[in-house]
C-alpha cells in the first residue's frame, strides 16, 4: 500500500562520525573480530552497501550530551538468509559527512596541518538492535561501547563486533531497527549515507505458497507527523521463488520468496519501501516494512500488517473452457491454446500427443501449434493444474481432444 504519510565540523565531529558509523555497523549484523586465513571461506561473503536514504542526515550533536537516534536498516530483498555478518568500519566511514564534507577529507586536512594536543577529541557510542522502534532503545540487543579518537588518524576501539544469533534473526525478519546513542565532547553535525558490510548467505528452503488475495490491517509510524493505520488488501502473484503483489492503491512490490518469507521492495520517485511478509500459518501472515521519502525531509516509518488469506476454503472448481479445438488443413498454420477458469494461484498447462499429427508440436504452455504436413486424425491429452491455497491442495483437470487434418 502506498504510505502517505554548527558548529563547523571539527576534529571531534570526525570522531563522532566514526562512533556513530561503527555503531551502525554493529547494528547490521555485527563484525567479526577474527579475519584470519583460518576463517571458513565457503561460502564467500557478499559485499553489501545498505543505503540509509536520508535516515541519518544533518544530525546535531552537542558536546557532552548523549544524542539518541532511531532508524531502520534496509537490505536488498534478493538476499538469502544471512548466516553471518561483518561490518566494514573503514568502508562505512567513507559514507560519513561532517557539515557536508566527507569525513576522509577532514582527516586528511588534519593530518596535513598536524593538529594535535587539545584538538584531539573523541566520542563514545552504543547501539541497540531490535525490530520495533518503540522498544528498541530500552529492550534492543546491546553492542558497545565504541570509542572513537583521532590525532592525525582515526582510531576506533573495538574495530569490529560479532553479530549473535538473535541479531541475525532480526536481520532476516526484514526489519532491523537501530537505536544509536552517541556522546561527543564537541558540537557537531553529521550525516551517514550508507553502511558497508560483508554478509554470508545460507540456503533458502523451498518457497512457500503466498499466492492469493490477503486482507487485514496495518499500522505505520511517521517521523514527520502522526502515525497512521487502516485496512489493507493485497494480491500476491507467485512463480516459484519470484513473487510480486499489488495493493489496493495499485502500487506493485516485487521480490523473492525464501522458505516461508517473502522479501519485497518498491522504489518510485517519491518513496522507497522494503520489507518482508512471513507466514504465521497456511493462511495467516505478518508483513513488516519500512517506508522512506526519497527527498527531504526524508519522512519515514516502520509498518506492521496483520494479514489473512481471503476465503482460504472457497476454491472455485478448475474448468477447461476452451471447448473443442478447430480442425486444420495441410500446409496451413495451426494454433490452439486451452483456456481455463476457476482455481486460485499459479496455473500450469501442458499437452501430451497420444496420436501425433505430422508438423504439429506441443509447447510447454499446453499450446498446440505448427503447420500440418499430411492428412491425419490425431489426439492430444491436455492437463491443467492450479497450485492454490485451497485446503484440498492443487486442482488438476484433464481433457482429450481429437483434431482432424485434411487437404
Amino acid at each position: 500500500m502506498t504510505r502517505h504519510r554548527s558548529l563547523s565540523a571539527s576534529l571531534l565531529t570526525t570522531s563522532i562520525q566514526g562512533a556513530s558509523i561503527l555503531a551502525a555497523c554493529c547494528l547490521i549484523g555485527g563484525c567479526s573480530g577474527d579475519d584470519g586465513p583460518g576463517q571458513p571461506q565457503d561460502p564467500q561473503p557478499q559485499r553489501v552497501v545498505a543505503e540509509l536514504e536520508g535516515a541519518v542526515a544533518d544530525v546535531q550533536l552537542a558536546a557532552g550530551v548523549t544524542s539518541t537516534l532511531v532508524f531502520t536498516l534496509q537490505l536488498p530483498p534478493d538476499l538469502a538468509p544471512v548466516t553471518a555478518a561483518e561490518i566494514d568500519v573503514a568502508a562505512t566511514l567513507d559514507h560519513v559527512q561532517v557539515d557536508g564534507v566527507p569525513l576522509w577529507q577532514l582527516i586528511a586536512r588534519k593530518a596535513a596541518r598536524l593538529f594535535g594536543g587539545d584538538e584531539d577529541l573523541g566520542a563514545t557510542a552504543f547501539i541497540r538492535i531490535g525490530d520495533d522502534p518503540a522498544t528498541v532503545c530500552e529492550a534492543g540487543i546491546l553492542y558497545g561501547p565504541f570509542t572513537v579518537s583521532h590525532g592525525t588518524s582515526l582510531v576506533v576501539d573495538p574495530e569490529t563486533a560479532a553479530a549473535d544469533g538473535p541479531t541475525l534473526q532480526i536481520i532476516n525478519s526484514g526489519t532491523t531497527v537501530l537505536c544509536l546513542s552517541v556522546t561527543a565532547n564537541i558540537d557537531a553535525e553529521f550525516s551517514v549515507d550508507a553502511v558497508a558490510m560483508d554478509l554470508v548467505e545460507g540456503e533458502c528452503d523451498a518457497p512457500a505458497d503466498f499466492a492469493g488475495t490477503w486482507t487485514g490491517t496495518y499500522q505505520c509510524g511517521n517521523s514527520c507527523g502522526e502515525p497512521f493505520s487502516g485496512d489493507v488488501t493485497l494480491t500476491v502473484t507467485q512463480d516459484g521463488d519470484e513473487a510480486s503483489y499489488v495493493d489496493q492503491s495499485g502500487d506493485t512490490y516485487t521480490g523473492r520468496v525464501c522458505g516461508d518469507t517473502f522479501h519485497f521492495e518498491r522504489i518510485d520517485g517519491d518513496e522507497i519501501e522494503r520489507g518482508a511478509m512471513t507466514l504465521d500459518g497456511p493462511d495467516s501472515a505478518t508483513k513488516r516494512s519500512t517506508w522512506r521519502g526519497a527527498s527531504p525531509p526524508h519522512c519515514s516509518g516502520d509498518c506492521v500488517d496483520v494479514l489473512t488469506r481471503a476465503d482460504p476454503g472457497d476454491c472455485p472448481p478448475l474448468v477447461i473452457t476452451s471447448g473443442q479445438p478447430p480442425n486444420g488443413r495441410v500446409g496451413q498454420p495451426y494454433y490452439f491454446e486451452p483456456a481455463t477458469s476457476g482455481g486460485r494461484g499459479s496455473v500450469t498447462r501442458w499437452a501430451i500427443p497420444t496420436v501425433p499429427i505430422p508438423g504439429l508440436e506441443t509447447l510447454s504452455s499446453g499450446v498446440l501449434t505448427g503447420t500440418p504436413t499430411a492428412e491425419a486424425v490425431g489426439s492430444w491429452e491436455v492437463h491443467v493444474t492450479v497450485y492454490d491455497s485451497c485446503p484440498e491442495g492443487a486442482q488438476t483437470v484433464n481433457r482429450d481432444y481429437t483434431i482432424v487434418i485434411t487437404e
